[in-house]
């Protein structure tokens, strides 16, 4: 009585619905992480196109100040019921200014600019989620003065006005952050 032993090498039913299982729950996993990181990635590329705006306009603004910090410019805000442009001038005479460029349609800011006496931009940086700018003027009798060199000081407020998403396009808000630079020698209306 030769018999010849089988050899089982196949696998069961139950077998295959376990590993099934295992794999529709290790992918139910990965897809949940995955539209959980892309919401989060897309929440850090906002943070960081709202940072690079406030860096462009506060590279613009010091640009600007620092090309005319002398006390034959006077400084001024152009336009005092919106308060969204800086001019200097010399004399009589409009020599700069720094304001927002819009696109094509008007509606959105595509850039911030710096404009010579003829309207020709000198130096511009882009901007993505900046809606406004609002500059103030301080004078130096209206803050606490700590040089005690006898140095003109004005200080020159600018209120960014942007829009904050979070995470997605559906939750947008407007945000505002502020800076701050100072005007040493510059005369100010």
């Amino acid at each position: 009585m030769n018999r010849k032993k089988r050899t089982t090498r196949g696998v069961t039913l139950a077998e295959l619905c376990v590993v099934m299982a295992v794999i529709a729950i290790v992918s139910t996993m990965v897809v949940s992480f995955t539209v959980l990181m892309q919401a989060r990635t897309s929440l850090i590329a906002a943070d960081r196109d709202t940072i690079a705006d406030i860096g462009s306009v506060e590279s613009a603004l010091d640009r600007f100040i620092r090309a005319y910090d002398s006390d034959e410019y006077t400084l001024s805000v152009t336009s005092p019921e919106s308060k969204d442009a800086l001019t200097v001038s010399k004399g009589e005479n409009k020599v700069a200014s720094l304001n927002l460029l819009l696109n094509d349609e008007g509606d959105t800011v595509e850039k911030i600019v710096i404009t010579d006496q003829a309207g020709k931009i000198t130096a511009s940086y882009p901007l993505h989620l900046v809606e406004n700018l609002e500059y103030e003027i301080i004078n130096e009798d209206e803050i606490i003065k700590s040089d005690t060199s006898g140095d003109s000081t004005a200080l020159v407020i600018c209120k960014i006005t942007y829009t904050r998403t979070s995470g997605n396009a559906v939750e947008e808000k407007t945000a505002t952050a502020t800076i701050c630079h100072a005007v040493r020698a510059m005369k100010t209306n």
